[in-house]
């Protein structure tokens, strides 16, 4: 009981003393709100700008040039560097982006030093054994084999078939998952 009496004591106190002073209380409130606000409205106008940049210069069909990509300068060409990931937002098939891809890589005629590639799904539904799994995501990266360890089995065979793909250790065991267990993904129409 009488820690209540102290908590009530000390808000009670708090308040009248906000009252005496509400100048100082909302100075304090916008020194501690404004900082707050600038650092989520930067990042997420950022993202968005950049969004709309990247979506002008090369989905826009008009203005484009002659190679169709929409981009009309070499300067416009480096910005793209920044924007052209996988955190820019929106989602674009390899069509999209093959004339960019070629043009980074060959036309732009810069040192590069690595080239990563990330490929991702939508999500699907996956099921083992008629058993939903739920809805998860397939992905790849390129040249990802010497960052894993494998806990067990191989590396997937490239252009085996049925497609063969590794699964993260915990989440194989969390749904009791072993090597050579099918996984079904059903993408509306096929399976």
């Amino acid at each position: 009981m009488t820690l209540l009496r102290t908590i009530a004591g000390v808000v009670g106190s708090g308040l009248r003393r906000l009252r005496r002073h509400p100048g100082s209380a909302a100075l304090l409130v916008v020194g501690l709100v404004a900082p707050v606000a600038v650092a989520v409205a930067v990042p997420a106008y950022s993202s968005a700008s950049s969004g709309r940049l990247f979506d002008r210069q090369i989905v826009d069909d008009a203005g484009t040039d002659a190679g169709g990509a929409g981009v009309t300068s070499a300067s416009d060409r480096l910005s793209l560097l920044y924007s052209f990931n996988r955190l820019s937002g929106g989602t674009r098939s390899w069509e999209d982006v093959a004339e960019l891809d070629a043009l980074l890589l060959d036309g732009a005629r810069l040192p590069v030093g690595a080239v990563d590639r990330f490929v991702e799904t939508r999500p699907l539904p996956f099921f083992v054994d008629d058993e939903r799994l739920g809805n998860l995501s397939v992905a790849s990266v390129t040249g990802f084999e010497s960052d894993v360890a494998l806990v067990a089995g191989r590396l997937p065979a490239a252009g085996a078939s049925p497609v063969e793909v590794l699964v993260e250790a915990t989440f194989a065991m969390q749904q009791d998952l072993t090597v050579g267990r099918r996984l079904v993904a059903r993408t509306g129409t096929s399976a």
